[in-house]
This record gives C-alpha cells, structure tokens and sequence, in this order.
C-alpha cells in the first residue's frame, strides 16, 4: 500500500471514528435516561407484586366463598335465630303490601269456618309463607354469588396480567443490562479504534 492509499485509509477511519462517537454519545445519553428512571420501575415493579398477590388472594376468597353459598345457600339458615328474623322480617314487609286484603279474607273465613279451621289454616299459611320466604332467600343468595362468582373471575384475571406486565418488566431490565453491556463493548472498540489511528497517523509521520 503506497502513502497516498494510507492517508486515505487513515482519513476514512478517522471519518467513520466521528461517526462511531456520535452514536456511542446518543446511546450513552439514552442509557443515563434509562437508569435515572430505574428507582420509579422498582416502586412500579413493588405495586405490581403487591397489587397481584392482593387481588389472587381476594378472588381466591370471592370464588370460594360464591361456589359455597352457590351450591349450599341454606347455610345462612343454620343459625336458628338469624332464620327466624330474616324470615320474620320478610314476613313484615309481604304483611304491609298484603295486610288490608288479607285481613278482610280472614274475616270472611272466619265467619264461615270454625275457629279450629281458622286457626289450622293460619298455621299452614305461615309455613307455606316461610318456605316461599325460604327459597325466595335461596334463589338471591345464588344470583348474588354467581355474580360474586364472575367478578372473582375477572380479578383472577386481573392478577393473570399483573403477572405477565411483571414478566415484560423483568425481561425489559434483562434488556438494559445487554444494552448496558453492549454499550461497554462498543465503547471499547471505538477506544481501539482511536489507538490504531494514533498509531497508523505515527507510523506516517515517521515515514515523510
């Protein structure tokens, strides 16, 4: 290689040295950005986990508790004293819709039937009513833990995607630390670089 051929090849390294320092610079720039905002991605990263295990445990809580009163809604009667009020207080409200037109049928039965008769229907009527109360209290209780039912579900399904953001994260600061690595090398091939041009531009001036 002749001398005009190596200051040429000196001059193109020289150039593509600036080229490669100006990129190196807009990576750095961008790798200072990146880890600046690392304090933010680990309280981010903290809700995350906290937020994921809160809502597993909630839906855990939801659904159990909804197949529970779904498939065995007259637990809520197994305390006798809550049946009785719950049922009584049924009872109230259905007496103050129906209580004038009922009153006046039982008038008009007791005056055609004994007061034994009167009596034996009034005890069946208000089984009949209290079962009815009964299943009414049954069949809600059943809608209202479907529905609990769903929206464990939908937090079951929440926690799904917490879980996979945190998954992105991990692997988003699997990536900086490459990129940060990368950077490093890059860096020092770029110094090698600059060495071998100091040294190429030497062996030219000793050679004029």
């Amino acid at each position: 290689m002749n001398k005009e051929a190596l200051q040429q090849f000196i001059q193109e390294k020289a150039n593509r040295q600036l080229i490669l320092k100006d990129r190196l610079a807009v990576l750095q720039t961008l790798d200072d950005e990146l880890s600046s905002s690392k304090i933010g991605r680990w309280f981010g990263n903290v809700y995350l986990f906290t937020k994921r295990y809160v809502i597993l445990f909630l839906s855990i809580i939801l659904i159990l508790g909804a197949i529970l009163f779904f498939f065995f809604p007259q637990i809520i009667f197994k305390d006798d004293v809550l049946k009785t009020e719950i049922i009584n207080q049924y009872k109230s409200n259905f007496s103050e819709k129906q209580g004038s037109s009922l009153d006046l049928q039982f008038k008009e039965i007791s005056t055609n039937y004994s007061a034994d008769k009167v009596k034996n229907l009034e005890i069946h009527l208000d089984e009949s009513i209290g079962n009815s109360i009964e299943n009414q209290i049954k069949n809600k209780l059943q809608f209202i833990a479907f529905l609990v039912l769903l929206l464990g579900i939908i937090l079951l399904y929440i926690a799904r995607l917490t879980r996979k953001i945190q998954l992105r994260n991990a692997k988003l600061a699997e990536a900086e630390k490459i990129t940060a690595a990368v950077i490093n090398d890059y860096a020092l091939t770029i110094t090698e670089e600059e060495k071998e041009l100091n040294l190429l531009k030497t062996l030219i001036k000793e050679n004029l």
